[in-house]
């Protein structure tokens, strides 16, 4: 199952922290962060009665635009 946008900004987010620490991340590594990812994505969502991560948001203007990755993508 291939990962929503939320989840690859997630999983970026954390592997660069992680290398940041580590300085390598194996692909175990970087498997666990995914999947850590996803279980905790899944808990927030059955948590607020969702099944997926809210992925529009209507703007001040009442605009629906998709939320960006925050990281010029």
């Amino acid at each position: 199952m291939a990962l929503t946008r939320f989840e690859v900004d997630r999983v970026y987010r954390q592997m660069v922290s992680f290398a940041d620490a580590h300085k390598h991340v194996t692909d175990a590594q970087l498997r666990a962060i995914v999947d850590e990812v996803r279980a905790n994505e899944a808990g927030g969502a059955a948590a607020r009665g969702q099944t997926a991560p809210a992925r529009v948001r209507p703007d001040v203007h009442g605009t629906v635009a998709e939320p960006g990755y925050g990281h010029g993508v």
